[in-house]
């Protein structure tokens, strides 16, 4: 019985790290490391190789390749425009590092054949990437529709609003803001039609008035005059690090936009927090 559960737990393994082999996501975020340690990132996907660089926590990079080693997956890793690290800078080598301490992700600005030009995907399935073609504007410029075309994900570089640039160009992409916000749209309009409970309609109007500071008259009117509202940078509410703000910060917060203020640690760093309300 024992033989049988080892076989059954190796398979397991061997199908996962098969679909990673398959299809290697477009980015990764580094986890799974306590708070001062590193990821090496190795000239080849072995332990032994000669070490060429190093990723902290909460790096952010682009993914090319991954493969199975054993009953070990490695990936191989590049550097992302303005995603700078001590060991891991704009002139970094793509490198290897065990898949155990990434999250795949697979959203974000791409290059298309190593052609620059703002592509930017939606996501990945089965060796092909959703990447945004065109979009219809409204008046306001907002978007209101998305044309989107599948690419072979090996002809897909991840990269950021400033590396997928195309170099006639000028600045940095910008695309990507737009269309994570028409995708936001999207989802509270089918989350509405599915559920027509008061009160998740009024938290889905407050949370879009709040996330474009659009209609500040809009955004106060949903606060207690007198028990103003509570905000906090942490998970979740009852912390003593929890902000309150009167009815009054709230209107004033664009005019205040400027003012820095102290929301406490961040996670897994533990370093300050400063923003603007």
């Amino acid at each position: 019985m024992k033989k049988i559960l080892v076989l059954l737990i190796i398979a397991s393994l061997l199908k996962s790290v098969g679909a990673w082999a398959q299809q290697a996501p477009l980015f990764a975020t580094v986890v799974n490391l306590s708070k001062n340690d590193v990821l090496n990132v190795r000239k080849a996907p072995d332990y032994r190789s000669r070490k060429i660089g190093a990723l902290p926590l909460d790096a952010y990079v682009g993914v090319d390749q991954c493969k199975e080693i054993g009953v070990s997956r490695w990936c191989k890793v590049h550097h992302i425009a303005q995603r700078d690290y001590e060991e891991f800078g704009w002139d970094a080598s793509p490198g290897w590092v065990n898949a155990r301490y990434l999250q795949p992700k697979n959203r974000g600005y791409v290059i298309s054949n190593g052609k620059p030009n703002c592509g930017y995907a939606l996501g990945c399935n089965k060796g092909k990437c959703e990447i945004v073609d065109s979009y219809e504007t409204n008046k306001n410029q907002e978007i209101i529709s998305l044309k989107t075309k599948w690419i072979d994900r090996k002809h897909l570089t991840g990269s950021s609003n400033f590396g997928a640039m195309s170099p006639d160009g000028d600045g940095y992409c910008t695309d990507g803001a737009h269309i994570e916000e028409y995708l936001q749209q999207k989802r509270n309009r089918e989350i509405l039609a599915q559920d027509s409970v008061p009160a998740r309609r009024r938290v889905i109007s407050f949370t879009k008035a709040l996330r474009t500071l659009s209609d500040v008259e809009k955004i106060t009117s949903y606060i207690h005059p007198k028990k103003g509202v509570i905000m906090t940078w942490n998970v979740l509410f009852g912390g003593k690090e929890d902000l309150h703000f009167k009815k009054s910060d709230i209107k004033n917060a664009y005019l205040n936009k400027r003012k820095k203020i102290y929301w406490g640690k961040s996670y897994g760093k533990g370093d300050d927090v400063f923003m603007s309300l």
